[in-house]
């Protein structure tokens, strides 16, 4: 498997992907193993639902085809833990534009899920995600709602905002 460092561009050729990790912004060929794992990312995210306007960002889970167990966001465990990691990934034409939300839930048992954010039609909930730094999830009938302390997003939006701006 390459390195982000492995594949990019010599400085004259212009950058075709750009991939921001966390707080790291990076820019890559696309060649073959990045098309792959984005087409990877993409078909194992689990679909959502964007929920009605509220104070928190709020979408429900579709898990008809996706294994997370209905308790998942049980309130009444103590042991509740989550860690969120954003990923993105854009083509300078907006062929490939999107941005991930990869979770990892602990509540009496590990579940591992990532959440896909098309930029043409879900620039408005990452920036009230951003602008909250809430996220509320409906699963069956829990919620949970994921805080994002110190959030890279900012940095992710900044990015998509650049990239849209040179698009058009």
């Amino acid at each position: 498997m390459p390195t982000l460092s492995q594949t990019q561009n010599p400085v004259q050729a212009p950058a075709s992907l750009h991939i921001l990790s966390g707080f790291s912004v990076g820019e890559t060929a696309l060649v073959d193993y990045w098309r792959e794992q984005v087409e990877t990312v993409k078909r194992d995210a689990v679909p959502f639902q964007v929920l009605s306007s509220s104070l928190i960002p709020s979408i429900l889970l579709d898990v008809r085809k996706h294994s997370l167990p209905s308790t998942l966001f049980d309130a009444t465990s103590s042991g509740l833990e989550l860690w969120a990691d954003w990923c993105t990934f854009m083509t300078p034409e907006l062929d490939i534009s999107d941005t991930f939300l990869f979770l990892s839930i602990y509540n009496r048992q590990r579940c591992r899920f990532v959440l896909r954010f098309q930029h043409h039609q879900h620039i408005p909930l990452l920036e009230a995600i951003e602008q909250t730094r809430q996220l509320k999830l409906t699963l069956s009938s829990y919620e949970y709602s994921v805080p994002f302390y110190n959030s890279e997003l900012p940095v992710h939006l900044k990015k998509i905002h650049t990239v849209f701006r040179q698009a058009m």
